[in-house]
């Protein structure tokens, strides 16, 4: 309906009215994706495919984030945007950074033989290096396939002592010949952190990511800490929910130990398409997909459902969570999806959302399953609520008192693009880009315009 309005509008002639009909026309866009996107989730939750929260950013900002279901079942807590949830294997891409973060301090080379940082390393690794652990190159056997894996998840074990189960294994392969997914591989990666730095993995990921980027809702999972938030993780025994299996934490490490939240993640995101942390040519070596399609912690796609969107995108699975992140660098838009249940559709939510912003069919969910909860939206004054309410519209200081002509003339392309941005953000909370900003400007030129005071 407000398309069509902002269409009719712009049956006027007059170059004026052209600045209101594009606007109009992008907040019915971003209103519009925002509710299809919601009505997706609640579709998924409804057919009893997921509980959890959700984030999808675009250009800088918020599209929506919004939480599903309950994260904690037995004191009927609603999942919300600030929920802890188990990050699992989306650990894995903090880890990676932290090791190129230490290379750039000369603290090691990804090219060095991993024994360099394990005491009595066996001599079938002498041919492992850091680089072959980060791609899941390296040959050496994953533990988490071990047949004693689940009857020992629940027991304490220290880094140097979880390296003991997989340390005597021999190899799968020949290093950086294959392509083997290894968990084992990251444990020791969370190992050769606390080396080289001299610092605990937990202690390097916080000071040098989390506290940097304002990640103040994330961190390394410990069952004894009262932490706020907390997301309780669930199983399925047919329809009924259960407290899922207990893990201790202390064993997935830096491969899973990690606990974040889709508040957090946009500041996730913001890092990556602002290149922090890292210097250019480690973010380079980090996002290069080597020959089977994974790059240091991320799985890396050139053509996202047929088409030429590259994406880079993990998932992860730990006891009682699920999650799963995409990122899409040429379109900036990022989409992150956490469940508080192990058997949660993640992965097929993160790509329906994504599919949904490239205006891309989704097949939506047919069976509808008694959940016996209901999706509880975040109270209006919830912290972390989503869409906020409008900004000040913030005028540069000069254009006060001065013609519109005068000083949109004298504005250089950057300060056009940030005031149409400024004017789409105060009136409705939603985001434009600067491609859209600087079309507008290209549009509507200084003759163009009144010379009405702003």
């Amino acid at each position: 309906m407000r398309q069509a309005q902002a269409t009719r509008t712009c049956t006027s002639s007059a170059p004026i009215l052209l600045v209101v009909c594009l606007l109009q026309s992008m907040v019915a866009l971003g209103v519009d994706y925002a509710q299809k996107g919601d009505e997706y989730v609640q579709q998924e939750f409804d057919a009893g495919r997921f509980v959890g929260s959700v984030m999808v950013a675009r250009s800088n900002r918020i599209v929506f984030m919004k939480g599903y279901g309950l994260a904690n079942r037995e004191h009927n807590i609603p999942n919300a945007p600030d929920t802890k949830f188990r990050l699992a294997s989306l650990t894995k891409q903090f880890t990676a950074m932290c090791i190129l973060h230490l290379q750039e301090q000369g603290k090691l080379s990804i090219d060095d033989c991993v024994c360099r940082f394990v005491p009595g390393c066996p001599s079938n690794w002498s041919g492992v290096k850091i680089r072959h652990l980060l791609g899941h190159t390296s040959g050496i056997t994953n533990f988490t396939d071990f047949p004693d894996y689940a009857s020992k998840m629940m027991l304490s074990s220290p880094p140097e002592k979880t390296i003991q189960r997989f340390r005597d294994a021999p190899l799968g392969f020949e290093p950086g010949k294959r392509f083997a997914y290894s968990n084992s591989g990251y444990i020791l990666l969370g190992y050769i952190v606390e080396r080289a730095s001299g610092r605990s993995y937990e202690q390097y990921v916080e000071e040098t990511i989390f506290k940097p980027l304002g990640m103040e809702g994330s961190g390394y999972d410990h069952f004894e800490t009262i932490l706020p938030h907390r997301a309780a993780g669930y199983s399925r025994r047919g329809d009924t929910w259960v407290n899922s299996a207990y893990i201790d934490m202390s064993i997935p490490y830096g491969a899973g130990g990690l606990y974040s939240t889709v508040e957090d993640f946009f500041r996730w995101y913001q890092c990556w398409r602002e290149r922090k942390i890292l210097s250019a040519s480690s973010w380079t070596e980090m996002t290069t997909a080597g020959e089977w399609n994974y790059g240091f912690g991320m799985w890396i796609s050139e053509h996202f459902r047929r088409t030429t969107q590259k994406v880079f995108e993990h998932g992860g699975h730990v006891s009682g969570f699920a999650t799963s992140m995409k990122w899409f660098p040429d379109a900036d838009l990022f989409v992150a999806a956490f469940a508080n249940w192990d058997s949660a559709r993640t992965g097929e939510i993160a790509e329906n959302l994504a599919a949904i912003m490239f205006d891309m069919p989704v097949t939506l969910p047919k069976e509808r399953k008694a959940t016996g909860e209901q999706s509880v939206p975040t109270p209006p004054n919830h912290r972390s609520q989503w869409p906020p309410r409008a900004r000040p519209l913030c005028i540069p200081r000069p254009l006060l008192g001065a013609t519109a002509a005068e000083h949109w003339a004298a504005l250089n392309t950057s300060h056009q693009q940030q005031l149409h941005e400024n004017i789409v953000h105060s009136i409705t909370g939603l985001s434009i880009s600067h491609d859209i900003s600087r079309r507008l400007s290209e549009l509507i030129p200084p003759a163009t315009i009144q010379t009405k005071r702003l």
